[in-house]
Parts: C-alpha cells; sequence; structure tokens
C-alpha cells in the first residue's frame, strides 16, 4: 500500500491554499496617509508650508506603495491558488492510477 503519494499531495493543497488566503489577507492592509499636526513659524518662517510639501509628496509614495503592495499579494494569491490547483489534479491523477490491487 503506497500512501505516501497521495497523502503528500493533500498536504500541498492544504499549504498553497492557506498561503493564497494569507496573501489576500494581506492585500486588504494600507499604510495610512501622514498628516502633519504642527502649525505655526519659527523665527518668523511658516512651518505649515514646508511640511504640507512634505506631507504631499509622502503621501502619494504611501499611495503608491499600497497599489503596488496591492497588486503583488494578489498576484502571489493567485499564483498559490494555481498551485492548489495543479496539486489537486495531480491527486486525483495520482489516485486514478492506482494499481487494481490497491483500489478498495
Amino acid at each position: 500500500m503506497r500512501l505516501y503519494p497521495k497523502s503528500i499531495w493533500i498536504v500541498f493543497m492544504y499549504v498553497f491554499f492557506l498561503l493564497a488566503l494569507g496573501h489576500i489577507y494581506l492585500s486588504t492592509l494600507s499604510y495610512g496617509h501622514f498628516q502633519a499636526m504642527h502649525s505655526g513659524s519659527v523665527m518668523g518662517l511658516e512651518v505649515v508650508s514646508g511640511l504640507s510639501a512634505f506631507s504631499d509628496n509622502l503621501n502619494k509614495h504611501i499611495d503608491k506603495l499600497n497599489h503596488t503592495s496591492f497588486k503583488t499579494n494578489i498576484l502571489a494569491a493567485l499564483g498559490y491558488i494555481a498551485a492548489t490547483a495543479t496539486a489537486y489534479f495531480s491527486y486525483r491523477r495520482e489516485r486514478s492510477q492506482q494499481h487494481p490491487a490497491e483500489k478498495s
């Protein structure tokens, strides 16, 4: 009785499916925007204008990071779903090619 080849595909399906779920969850996470709280003047210079420009540039960068992270995690999840399907079909193929003496 050869149990090993059949059971390994089930383990692979389980692992790949959990990895896909993990990446789907990670795709929902994102970084929040930076908000400058300090305002006023220092030695007669307006501090808000410098922080505002910095905040705008940083928030644009954060938006790019969030978008890239979302796409990367979705593509990884799709790859793991494909790996899950491959393991499933391999399991089915292995099961269908059993020797007559092994079938029960």
